[in-house]
């Protein structure tokens, strides 16, 4: 049975300020859904009330069909989280904390080869048996990424699991997120400021502004939408011969044929357009995101 989550009609205030504002989404199955908002928008507090750190003033969450509110036991047992920056005891090894956490979330003590795969996911294998006191952020941030995903959760939930990372390290992670969505090894929830990373490793996006969803939609990969920037109107894109989506200003979106690249359609069609300072594929979420926020 694959894992499940809704979030219905949730409402989350703190004083005057409403965090969460009539909040509803549901997710079936192994996919990756990127929560994209601005700082402020609400997106840590929905993680802390889908993972029952905090509790909605109305509205409810489910996990596999069991109430995180009424049994928040058997909602969490398959969830893991790293929500806000990860902090330790700063007395325990690495080793000691995934070990803990290994027994907590699967009832058994035979950890040791699971400790191994996610510390060898993580990066922290040479920092296995170092006291955490004397962890960087960025290594607190891969042990917490390991402590969310040891045992093999069915939900994964990340709420900024690349803050503190180096861009070596924001490249693993991404591979990391990017592989279980591949395997689907686990519904993966995550959390992002950043446009470009909810694009490279999510199947579908929610923007968050003010609490609110404003946007629910997959995230697109047809590389056959191109937009072109004229240096003028560029009124000669009306006469090629591809289906025009879009003209605005000094630029067109035209959408290309079946096994016509966008290097293709340069080389034979660049000459006829003598004002054409630029041609990229088309990705609207971008575009989206700054409408959506800027409150356009």
């Amino acid at each position: 049975m694959s894992p499940s989550l809704e979030v219905r009609k949730v409402t989350k205030k703190f004083g005057k300020i409403v965090a969460l504002d009539d909040f509803s989404f549901s997710v079936e199955g192994y996919t990756t859904v990127a929560l994209l908002g601005p700082n402020g928008a609400g997106k840590t507090t929905l993680m802390k009330v889908i993972t029952g750190m905090i509790h909605p003033d109305s509205g409810e969450v489910s996990i596999n069909g069991f109430s995180v509110g009424q049994d928040r036991r058997k909602a969490l047992r398959t969830v893991g989280a790293l929500v806000e920056q990860p902090e330790f005891y700063t007395y325990l090894t690495a080793r000691e904390i995934l070990d803990f956490d290994y027994k907590i979330r699967t009832g058994r003590s035979d950890s040791r080869e699971e400790i191994m795969r996610v510390a060898e996911l993580t990066g922290i294998t040479p920092y296995l048996d170092r006291k955490t006191g004397g962890y960087s952020r960025g290594m607190k941030q891969r042990l917490g990424l390991a402590s969310a995903m040891i045992g093999r959760p069915e939900i994964i939930i990340l709420d900024e699991p690349s803050f503190g990372l180096d861009p070596a390290g924001m490249r693993e992670f991404r591979e990391i997120i990017r592989k279980m969505g591949r395997d689907k090894e686990a519904m993966v929830i995550l959390s992002t400021h950043l446009i470009y990373e909810a694009r490279e490793v999510c199947d579908r996006v929610l923007i968050i502004d003010h609490g609110r969803k404003m946007l629910d939609a997959p995230i697109r990969s047809d590389t056959s939408l191109v937009r072109l920037t004229f240096s003028s109107q560029g009124d000669g894109v009306l006469a090629l011969p591809f289906e025009t989506v879009e003209v605005e200003g000094r630029s067109a979106v035209i959408r290309l044929p079946p096994g016509m690249t966008l290097n293709g359609f340069l080389s034979q069609y660049s000459s006829t357009l003598p004002d054409l300072v630029s041609a990229e594929v088309y990705d609207d979420l971008e575009g989206q995101y700054v409408r959506i926020t800027s409150g356009e």
